[in-house]
């Protein structure tokens, strides 16, 4: 069978599977991140931005997504509800960077942000950054 996810009005910026495959996220222009079902296509949940979503990740477990839309931070969701659970803040450039990422830890609730200031590596639960990367001598492209 061939899904067709229909829930955005604009340009599809990013597309991650969930580790267990049950899931997709997808992050557009249209100032939102939404969850979808594999198996039937269905939008399960959508998660609202001030700005465009640029980057999307299930996190360890399944039971939370990271997404970076062009304001300031990371926002932790929970993938049952479908509700903001906490914005990390530690990047002081997020508005001005075309490059930054989130990267997952697996089967933990650790995740690694980056752009070209740092590397900073969270407890994505609890909101405590663990580790700070900075004053990198290249650029940092995922």
């Amino acid at each position: 069978r061939v899904c067709r996810f229909r829930g955005h009005s604009d340009a599809i910026n990013v597309v991650k599977i969930f580790p267990r495959g049950d899931r997709v996220i997808t992050g557009s222009d249209d100032r939102s991140a939404i969850i979808w079902d594999a198996a039937s296509c269905a939008v399960l949940h959508r998660l609202e931005h001030e700005r465009r979503v640029t980057e999307v990740a299930a996190l360890g477990g399944d039971e939370t997504v990271a997404t970076i839309g062009l304001e300031e931070g990371v926002a932790i969701w929970s993938v049952a509800s479908g509700r903001r659970l906490r914005t990390l803040l530690a990047h002081r450039s997020w508005l001005l960077d075309c490059f930054s990422g989130i990267e997952p830890f697996p089967q933990s609730d650790r995740l690694a942000t980056y752009n070209v200031e740092a590397v900073v590596v969270w407890n994505a639960t609890s909101g405590e950054v663990l580790h700070r990367f900075a004053n990198m001598t290249d650029w940092t492209n995922g």
